[in-house]
């Protein structure tokens, strides 16, 4: 789904189109099993910083977690 390409001018990301969707349906359930692993749930989440795979990545992981529209800023940001 994703990864780099090695070129002459160095990596360039490398994303699949059909990511966020592979987001919506595992990222969920991997962040729950994380966060339990910790003893914690998702409600103990209190920052949500995302490596910006992209705008469709961050709006995708936005919505997931129902987040508010400036929840990602510093991600978005960066």
């Amino acid at each position: 789904m994703m990864g780099f390409d090695v070129g002459a001018n160095g990596l360039r990301i490398v994303l699949q189109r059909e990511l966020p969707v592979v987001l919506r349906a595992s990222l969920r359930g991997a962040t729950r099993l994380s966060s339990l692993a910790h003893g914690r749930g998702l409600g103990d989440v209190g920052l949500h910083l995302v490596h910006p795979g992209g705008r469709r990545i961050l709006d995708a992981y936005a919505r997931f977690f129902d987040l508010a529209p400036d929840a990602l800023g510093i991600s978005r940001e960066s």
